[in-house]
């Protein structure tokens, strides 16, 4: 099977460790991945459509903390990336998040996963593929940057 490649920039990098987290159509997490640097790779997805959610781990405690009503305690940070992400099969696909950007993930709109699949991305891009020594390319084997 193909697989497409995500590649995420963060900015403003959070001051503590995240996670980020691609969701299917059910709302169930298939790909997270923990971090504390600006760029994010998520090397081997699966083709389809996904949102993005991140999770700040404020205290370094090694979990997100949701709020405690008894403690008076907030929520650890988390945001939901305003727009659906499109992995494409032998793609590498780039998104730039800005988390200071005041835009929302559009859930009234009568929209689906079916509708983001004829959104356009600019920053995304085929996957080159390495030939072998005959020249003659191996279908399903990505690029992977380092």
């Amino acid at each position: 099977e193909n697989y497409g490649q995500l590649k995420i920039h963060i900015s403003p990098l959070p001051k503590h460790p995240f996670w980020l987290k691609l969701y299917n159509s059910s709302d169930e997490v298939v790909y997270s991945q923990k971090a504390n640097k600006e760029e994010v790779n998520f090397n081997i997805v699966k083709p389809g459509n996904y949102f993005l959610k991140i999770f700040v781990d404020e205290n370094e405690n090694g979990t997100w903390d949701e709020a405690d009503f008894e403690k008076q305690q907030f929520a650890e940070y988390a945001k939901v990336y305003y727009k659906p992400i499109i992995v494409k099969a032998l793609w590498e696909m780039v998104e730039n998040w800005d988390l200071n950007d005041s835009k929302t993930l559009d859930t009234t709109a009568n929209t689906s996963f079916e509708d983001s699949k004829n959104q356009k991305n600019p920053t995304a891009q085929p996957i080159k593929q390495k030939s072998n020594s005959s020249g003659i390319r191996e279908p399903g084997k990505l690029k992977l940057n380092n």
